[in-house]
Order: C-alpha cells, then structure tokens, then sequence
C-alpha cells in the first residue's frame, strides 16, 4: 500500500519523518543540538549502503565496488578511500552494511549523515577509524547506527508518524481519482485484485478510504463505493518479507473494532473482508493462483520484489517515483549523456591501433643491415584506404585524409621479434621521400629511399613497452560524471554514477519484470500487452560485428547442429544411405540423440494461452 496506493508527498512526508526520529533521539539522551539539522532534499538518494563500522555512506556497483564515499558531509577522495578500503571494495556482510533501499529510509540516510558529521567535527569529541570518544565515553559508528534504527523503528511503529499523517492526509498523500476506474478494469479483465501490505488495519482503513473518497465510483455516473469493494482480497499485518518465508497466523479482523478474531482463518476468503497475517503458501492456495499468475506491485525491492520473485516467483512491478526527476535529467542534461559516451570511446580508442611518430632508416646497400625491412605486398592505394584491416583512425579529421597516402606494410625486426603490423602515413607533398611509389596501376615501384620522422599506425599487443597516456580523458570523464551527479542531487542518480550502474538499478534489472514511476502508467496498455526488454547483449556479442569472419577453426564446431524441419518421408529416406544397426546385436536403446526437429525452448513469451489450456487440458483428461 505505502508508495504504492499511496505515495506520500516528498520532501514534505520525509521531513516529518526526520523531525520525529531526531526528537525520539535526544529523548534518548542525544545532544539538544541536533534538533537544529534541517531535512535536505537534495542530499540522500535511495540504495546506498551504510558502513556501520567506520560509519560512511557508500554508493556502489553491482559487484560492490565503490563508487562514492561519503563521511558525514564530507565526500571522502581517491586516496582516502583507498586507505579505508584497499581495493575499493566492500563485501555484503549483514553484520557490517545496511542496504538503505526504501523511500521511508531517505530521513534516516540524511540523518545518519548529520550525526556523523555532527561527532566528527564537534569540539568536544576526538574522532577515531571507527568512532569518537568524549572523556572517557567512546561512542562507535555502529552504535550510533543503531540507536538510529531503533528510534526509526519505534516512530513508526510506536510513535507519532501514522498519527500525525493521518491528521494532514492532503499534506502527505496523493490522491489520483483514476485509481477506483483502473481497478474496476482490472477486474473487468477477469483479474483478481488484492492488497498486501504490512500495515495494520485501522491505518490502512483510514489511508484507503482517503484514496477512495471521490463523489463518484469508478465512473462519473456511478455513486460512491467503500475502497473494500474494489478487491478481492485484502490481507493486512502482512509481515513481509517473512510473508514469503514462514508467515505467521491467518485470522480475520473485525473490521468494526479492528481487533484480530481468535483462531486460525482456514478459509475460503470472502470478499470485502480483511485478514492478517498468513503466508504465502497459504495465501495463494486460498486463492487459486500459481507463482507466475501473480503480478505483485510494491515499492520494496527487497522486502517486496526480490523475496516474492526469488521465493515465489511472482511477477514483480517495482514503484519508482525517482523515475520522474531521473527522466527531466535524461531529456534536458542529454548533452552531458552525449559526452560521456564520447569520452568512453575516445577511451576504447586509446588501446586501438595509435599513430605515433616514427624515424624509419632503409638502405639498399648489400654493405649496411636496415634496421627496418619492408617488403609487405602493398595493394592499390583504394584498398588500402577504404578496404584495409585497419582503415582510417577515427580521430583523423576528413580534411586530413585527402592529404595523405597511406601504405601498408610490415616491419621486421631481426631478431627474435616477429613481425608486426604497421601502417606508415606519408604526406603526399613529400611523395618524393615516400618509402615506395605506386605506379599509375597502383603497383609498387621498385623505388626505395630513407623516411625521416614518418607516422606509424602501430597495434598494441603484447610486445608493446608503453602505456597510452589516459590521464587527460579520465580527468574529462570525473568532471562530467560530476556534472551529471549534481544534476540528480548531491549523491546522483538513484541508477547510475557515470557510466557505471549502482547496487540498486542491478537489483531491478534482474528481480523486477516491470518498473514505472506509478502503477497507473498501466491505464494506457491492454490488458493483454506483453511487455518485453531489448535484448541484453554480452560484451563478445556487442564488440565483434556479424560480418567479422574469423580465420581461427572453431574448436567446437563439432557441436553445431543444424535446425531443419523435415518430415518423417524425408528423415526415412535419408537414413537409408546410412549404415542401420541390427537392435537385435545391441542393448542400447539409443546409441545417440537425434537432432531435434521441433522448438526445444520454452520462453514464456513464445507460449500462447491457447496453447497452454489445451496443453493443461489434455493432462487433466489423461
């Protein structure tokens, strides 16, 4: 329900949630001076990981490596990483990091980051790696962690967050009077509705019936009905994600006290009704469904999405809201986009074959050994611009190509270096001095004379002695990272750091089959749409185009089997120019495989209802 039915309004909801927890923590004992943080909007960003024992902020990629440190306020530099985090790199360890990834988690992340800047920099305490001591009082980064976690837990729960929420619902929740009409389509598609949520009953009664509270139904000519009537099923003190798991009991709330009915609920479950607890494997036996009938909406990529896609296998639809501010920076900062892709592939171009000046001695004397021999057939000065295994650089201007000749040779040194590759650029002004004419056929004259300071296109490979020079381009590719970080806020994009994808934005990728910004983006498909990605593609696929051939003999070509279909009169026939073994010499029932001469894959996508019915039909009838 919360972030989902309901989306609360931010910053608004948030700050209510800081000022709350800040108070329950002088409460407890915390300096008065605290009260004086305000909520910043622009600082915290969902998915990062909190360092519990040097007490920093991370943002990370999917493997863990770091991305962005930050201590309280301060944004920790290369070598200050690295001394905190040798290979800037930290393991998932629950007893170490905690993943910061719901949007109730975004006050907590900003004021995680003031306590610790707060004890850090505070005159009266000494800051060490793993805390700050005042006097004889040493006060860790965990257990200010934990003192934080607590008073989140206990405002949300115990204290006055729901309470205060409930009083000013059109300062913290929206209201979009196309829920009850998308619903009521929902289940005019012959779809089941159910709400889950972990809330209990009398909150979720009263934040529903606010969603609801329109003087029409779901449509304009039809009178208001109670937000019960637009599910199925509606089960409450969900628990999740031990909903998933274990679960706990199943009952019934009376929903005129909101007190829990004693007893197990063994069912059926009844419409306009509402239960507490259960689990998962109780839930959906009560209500007919397998894993992959179910689309589960939430907001919780872990408590949420991942445990219901990883333990049930439901369909998954993550709720986003970040997706809107991250969609006005990919529209109106595309410039930055643009540029770092730029910067990415004069990058990759960097360890592609480089022109680099060379002085290039030959001589035709029998009495002197050159230093460089070049007899390499050269082919037609066409070929060797438009049609040759390396062509022009990218980074050669088109002016500049008019300008020069380019011939392909090879080098040899003697010895032990065998030969390698090379290209010499020759300005056409100097054809004179050129190490070989072409004649009018584009044949190579027999003219041989020295070449001073030539430009060769030299392939970098395992002989190669020195490094290119890459600084000047990642100093190009931090600043407009920067740039772009800025954009989103101060700890950038909810998915991205530059050109690297964070912790978060690989958890959507492989547990939520859907995302939006909001469930009703889902109005403006039918019900029967399939929704489907681009084809990922791997790095060997997206680097090596389909018209490369290779020369190299593949050492499994043995495996290819080619995919024909063909009919049983074909297949007879074919087999008698083979040699056909007597089964009476043989207990082998099958000596080898047949090639299959059907589709093998099962693709959910490829799988039509039609075809599944009759499929479910005919193992019933059998």
């Amino acid at each position: 329900m919360d972030y989902t039915l309901a989306e609360y309004k931010s910053p608004q909801y948030e700050r209510l949630g800081f000022n709350l927890v800040k108070a329950r923590l002088v409460s407890l004992g915390y300096p008065q001076e605290i009260l004086e943080f305000e909520y910043d909007p622009s600082f915290p960003v969902r998915g990062l990981w909190f360092d519990s024992h040097f007490g920093n902020l991370l943002k990370v990629d999917a493997y863990g490596n770091i991305l962005v440190c930050v201590h309280g306020f301060e944004f920790l530099k290369h070598s200050q990483v690295y001394e905190l985090y040798p290979n800037k790199f930290l393991q998932l360890d629950e007893s170490r990091v905690y993943v910061l990834n719901t949007l109730f988690n975004l006050p907590e992340t900003y004021l995680l980051a003031c306590l610790i800047d707060f004890f850090t920099n505070f005159p009266e305490y000494i800051r060490e790696k793993t805390g700050v001591k005042g006097g004889d009082l040493f006060m860790s980064f965990k257990s200010i962690f934990q003192d934080v976690r607590n008073a989140v837990d206990w405002v949300h729960i115990q204290g006055d967050l729901k309470s205060e929420t409930i009083k000013n619902l059109d300062e913290y929740v929206k209201k979009d009077e196309r829920l009850p009409m998308f619903l009521t389509r929902i289940r005019e598609s012959g779809a089941k509705v159910f709400l889950l949520t972990n809330s209990e009953y009398c909150f979720t009664d009263k934040i529903m019936t606010y969603l609801f509270d329109f003087p029409h139904g779901a449509r304009l000519d039809e009178p208001h009905r109670n937000w019960k009537s637009y599910f199925d099923t509606i089960v409450v003190d969900a628990r999740k994600p031990l909903f998933f798991g274990e679960g706990t009991i199943l009952r019934q709330v009376d929903t005129t006290t909101g007190a829990l009915k004693i007893g197990t609920h063994m069912g059926p479950l009844q419409k306009e009704q509402v239960y507490s607890g259960g689990s998962c494997d109780v839930f959906t036996e009560l209500i007919g469904a397998k894993g992959k009938d179910v689309l589960y909406v939430g907001d919780h990529i872990f408590g949420d999405i991942l445990k219901s896609k990883k333990i049930r296998g439901w369909r998954t639809f993550l709720i986003v809201p970040e997706l809107v501010q991250e969609l006005h920076v990919w529209t109106d900062k595309c410039q930055l986009f643009a540029e770092l892709q730029s910067l990415d592939v004069m990058l990759g171009e960097m360890y592609k074959p480089t022109l680099v000046p060379h002085t290039i001695h030959c001589d035709d004397s029998n009495t002197q050994t050159p230093v460089h021999t070049l007899d390499t057939q050269v082919n037609s000065l066409d070929t060797l611009v438009h049609n040759s295994d390396w062509g022009l650089p990218d980074s050669l201007a088109e002016n500049q190509r008019n300008e020069h000749t380019w011939l392909s040779l090879s080098t040899c040194l003697r010895p032990p270096r065998p030969p390698t590759p090379l290209s010499l650029l020759i300005p056409q002004s100097s054809e004179k001095d050129a190490a070989y004419l072409l004649d009018k056929e584009g044949n190579r004259s027999a003219a041989r004379v020295n070449i001073e300071s030539a430009l060769v296109l030299l392939n970098l490979d395992s002989s190669t002695k020195e490094k290119p020079d890459i600084s000047k381009l990642r100093v190009s590719i931090r600043d407009v990272t920067h740039k772009m970080d800025l954009s989103y806020g101060m700890m950038g994009s909810l998915f991205r750091s530059g050109s690297r994808q964070t912790f978060f934005s690989s958890q959507v990728v492989r547990y939520a089959d859907l995302y939006a910004a909001t469930f009703l983006n889902l109005i403006y498909y039918p019900f029967s749409y399939m929704f489907r990605a681009p084809a990922m593609l791997m790095p060997h696929e997206s680097t090596v185009a389909h018209e490369q051939r290779f020369v190299m003999e593949s050492p499994m070509i043995s495996r290819s089997r080619t995919f024909s279909v063909i009919s049983d009169e074909e297949v007879l026939d074919n087999n008698r120019h083979h040699k056909i073994v007597d089964r009476g010499q043989s207990q082998v029932p099958h000596t080898r495989p047949e090639t299959p001469r059907c589709l093998t894959h099962n693709h959910d996508e490829d799988c039509s209802d039609e075809e599944s019915d009759s499929k479910s039909g005919e193992e019933k009838a059998g």
